[in-house]
């Protein structure tokens, strides 16, 4: 640090200029929330090092999931300390006038230095969601628009396993049902690997798509969409929801999709139906019934899990008369504009040039990657507003 390196006193006056620098530099709500978590730290460590308790597993977890916030918050306050000495120094009239322009050349670089320790110590404290490091259960649809609908609903199917593709997760297609034009009426897949609900989860809603079909004969721009739901995949560790066998109804059928003359001759797709729901899943893409079988217990334990979550949304929204829009499925989210070569995305705002990259999985990427940096500024204000509102 440059005061230091210049050998400066530190005097009473000037500590106290510090410590009104350190309480200021994060909100008073944040701060205190913070404290009590240092504390704790200290007492989990005293605890460790005096032997006073028995120290359990779920101990040493808290106190690993909190040494990197204390470690944070520790280079936010070092960070914190020289920046008040920093503008000790350049307000100095009394310095070496090319000690004061470094001094706040190294102000700016300072600030950007504890901004970024913010953004840092926030992200860990914010707590992640429910579903956030889950596979995904994956259903596209055709929506309004006929067989061009199911064209572009084959088209989304193929876009998100070329993007699985890109980030070397597992896609695996369990049911897919066509229409005569050969596009996709409805279709199941699983997508497995790190981080697939956290990055995928704001496709949930409607695809809309303006093009010239391959059917249309006048060069007329037709309009259709596409739903995609996107499910956190039932945690089996913690059990997820109770499907109990007597609430459950199997049908077995042959397969009408590839797969060869065992396939087709035999009847080894399933279809269970959860009766309290009504909810229905099919599986025919596995090679014997009993695999199919367990495919779609997945997906039924997926859908059945997502549907008891939208119950209890809708009754807490049902408690709130000036509730905003919740991103419900029914809302547009994206247009695919080909005449134009444009993506736009309405979360975002903005529009990509570049359909066949979109399709390719490429584009897409990038759209998640913004989305999922939204959603984690969202996430933080709305912590940062929690700890506000509990501090009143």
């Amino acid at each position: 640090m440059l005061s230091r390196l210049m050998g400066l006193p530190r005097c009473a006056s000037r500590t106290l200029v510090h410590r009104r620098t350190l309480s200021s530099s994060l909100r008073p709500s944040l701060k205190k929330h913070l404290d009590l978590l240092v504390s704790r730290h200290e007492q989990l460590e005293n605890e460790l090092e005096g032997g006073t308790a028995a120290f359990s597993a779920e101990r040493m977890r808290e106190m690993s999931r909190l040494s990197p916030i204390v470690a944070l918050r520790a280079d936010m306050d070092s960070a914190t300390l020289e920046m008040a000495e920093l503008h000790e120094l350049a307000a100095d009239a009394s310095a070496d006038l090319e000690l004061r322009q470094i001094a706040k050349a190294e102000i700016d670089e300072n600030a950007a230095r504890l901004e970024r320790l913010e953004k840092e110590l926030i992200a860990l404290l914010v707590p992640p969601e429910d579903g956030d490091d889950r596979n995904v259960v994956l259903e596209v649809r055709a929506g309004t628009g006929g067989l061009e609908a199911g064209l572009f609903a084959s088209e989304l199917l193929t876009m998100y396993e070329r993007l699985a593709k890109r980030r070397r997760w597992r896609f695996e297609l369990h049911d897919q049902s066509e229409n005569e034009a050969g596009g996709t009426r409805e279709a199941t897949a699983s997508v497995i690997g790190e981080g697939v609900y956290a990055t995928l989860r704001a496709e949930n809603g409607v695809h809309r798509v303006q093009r010239v079909p391959a059917t249309e004969g006048l060069g007329r721009v037709h309009t259709s969409t596409a739903v995609v739901v996107v499910l956190p995949a039932a945690d089996e560790e913690q059990g997820g929801v109770d499907l109990r066998p007597e609430d459950i109804q199997v049908d077995v059928f042959r397969s009408g999709g590839a797969g060869g003359q065992h396939v087709n001759t035999t009847e080894s797709a399933v279809r269970l139906t959860h009766k309290p729901t009504g909810i229905k899943v099919s599986c025919q893409n596995e090679r014997s019934q009993h695999m199919n079988k367990a495919t779609a217990m997945k997906v039924l334990r997926a859908r059945v899990e997502a549907h008891e979550k939208q119950l209890a949304r809708e009754a807490r929204d049902a408690l709130r008369a000036d509730v905003a829009s919740t991103g419900a499925r029914s809302e547009r989210i994206r247009t695919y504009n080909f005449a134009d070569d444009r993506v736009t995305d309405h979360r975002l705002g903005e529009s990509k040039f570049g359909i066949p990259r979109m399709l390719a999985g490429e584009l897409l990427e990038e759209l998640v990657e913004d989305l999922a940096m939204k959603h984690a500024l969202e996430k933080r204000e709305a912590f940062l507003r929690a700890l506000e509102d509990a501090d009143h």
